[in-house]
């Protein structure tokens, strides 16, 4: 009986995966590691779309270590056509284990789509964002960026 349960479904899996691609809108572009540096300062530059498909690979590529021991983390968002609420929590999640680790974590560019998501919910009064990579490098660089004291969107007492 499973047996034959299971060709039928196996089946059915298989039109699926087939009609997939057809089902998706003719701009949609997945999420792409544009640039990742391993230096003092490491800048992490992303393209496509950031949703809940590709969040946990978000999260690993923020998450995972680096060759150096970095000061800093730059994601450039300029190239990152959509994000949606899972892409913001896991950059609010990477700022709260940045700031546990007094490391410091910053958005450095952000393209127009993402810039309005952006001042909707007013990330940049939780963390340091700037208009492009080179202006948050030139921060680091000057001493202007420091790590916040306490944790961003901590639960009221």
């Amino acid at each position: 009986m499973p047996q034959s349960v299971s060709r039928p479904i196996a089946s059915a899996c298989r039109r699926w995966l087939i009609l997939l691609p057809c089902l998706q809108p003719a701009n949609y572009s997945t999420m792409r590691l544009i640039r990742d540096t391993q230096e003092r300062v490491r800048v992490l530059a992303l393209a496509g779309e950031i949703d809940l498909h590709f969040a946990p690979v978000f999260r690993t590529l923020l998450e995972q270590p680096t060759k150096l021991t970095s000061e800093a983390l730059v994601l450039d968002l300029s190239e990152v056509t959509f994000i949606d609420s899972s892409g913001i929590a896991v950059i609010i999640e990477h700022l709260r284990s940045a700031t546990r680790r007094s490391k410091v974590f910053c958005i450095g560019g952000l393209s127009d789509g993402v810039k309005q998501v952006f001042d909707i919910i007013r990330l940049e009064k939780a963390m340091p964002v700037f208009e492009t990579k080179e202006a948050a490098l030139e921060a680091f660089a000057h001493g202007r960026i420091k790590e916040s004291a306490e944790p961003p969107f901590a639960p009221a007492e």
